[in-house]
């Protein structure tokens, strides 16, 4: 009998979940776009239930989570500990620096507070190192590429993963770094050189638009991504390294032509059609991946409330 129970909640949390995400395109508007160069950035509001969690950053920066290697060292697995009490917002493609090489986080995740230590799925975005500068590791303050994090969610792999760190950095400044780590290319001169141009523009999108939650991000005439939060609050906090991340991939071709307001709305509504599937979390709440027929990407609930989703095209 309490199997059973179990098996009725399990089906109808997926219920009201793929119910949530089904709802997104009658909770979402997209406001009219802003564009530097070849980035043009349609800001999305949503209206579903908000809640805010404290970012990875913040909770780093303020001495309150614990990111180390899995004993000696495994490439695709790290631990972390939250010593707060307050639960912690991690994205998927946030880079945390340090230890034996730098990593990104494969899946959101939201860390419970006061938790014990918990195996995070990582993956390596520095080919080159394998030994280590700390015992921890730190905020690098950076998210990876919409396209690492596309392939990542579609390909699973790490050799795929490193294979698109060497693009992206072949791309924006024309060769690879010594250890092919992607907190390079923001490093670069050549980034550098030409970010304020895209930053100048795009930097206070959140501030100007209170209700932003999130984005349709376009480079060319290519949707590149959406990234929605439930919460304005981390939007704004998450910011401008998300935008960082943009301005890569605007900077990695000069793509022509543009994306309509019809054809972004058009996009959103894919929201309407995806299938989700049970996806493993060592955190709090539940993971979904996206499958479309246009698209993948994942999204996070907690208590029947959006905490985030990303949608990449096929």
């Amino acid at each position: 009998m309490k199997l059973l129970a179990a098996i009725i909640l399990v089906f109808a949390t997926t219920g009201g979940d793929e119910a949530l995400v089904h709802s997104i395109p009658s909770k979402v508007s997209v406001l009219n776009y802003v564009q530097a160069e070849n980035l043009r950035i349609y800001p999305l509001t949503y209206s579903g239930s908000s809640k805010t969690f404290m970012t990875l950053k913040t909770a780093l920066e303020k001495d309150l989570i614990v990111v180390k290697e899995k004993g000696d060292g495994d490439v695709n697995t790290v631990v972390i500990k939250n010593k707060s009490n307050s639960t912690i917002f991690v994205m998927a493609g946030e880079v945390i620096k340090g230890a034996k090489q730098d990593r990104m986080i494969e899946n959101d995740l939201l860390i419970p507070p006061e938790s014990k230590w918990i195996e995070v799925a990582v993956y390596c975005t520095e080919h080159g190192r394998w030994h280590g500068i700390s015992k921890e590791f730190a905020a690098a303050d950076i998210n990876v590429s919409p396209s690492v994090r596309a392939n990542a969610r579609k390909k699973k792999s790490q050799s795929e993963v490193w294979a698109k760190v060497a693009e992206n950095q072949q791309d924006v400044m024309g060769g690879t770094s010594g250890t092919g780590a992607f907190a390079h290319i923001y490093d670069s001169k050549c980034y550098q050189d030409k970010r304020d141009t895209y930053y100048k523009k795009l930097k206070n999108l959140p501030d100007q638009h209170s209700s932003m939650k999130g984005v349709l991000v376009c480079v060319g005439d290519d949707i590149v991504c959406v990234d929605l939060f439930g919460s304005h609050t981390v939007l704004a906090d998450l910011w401008p390294k998300l935008l960082d991340s943009y301005i890569v991939e605007a900077m990695r071709g000069l793509r022509k032509g543009s994306v309509s307001l019809s054809e972004a709305k058009e996009f959103i509504a894919e929201y309407r059609k995806v299938d989700l599937e049970d996806e493993y979390t060592p955190g709090t709440g539940d993971l979904y991946e996206i499958g479309s027929y246009d698209g993948k990407g994942s999204t996070l609930v907690y208590k029947g409330i959006l905490v985030h989703t990303d949608l990449f095209p096929d």
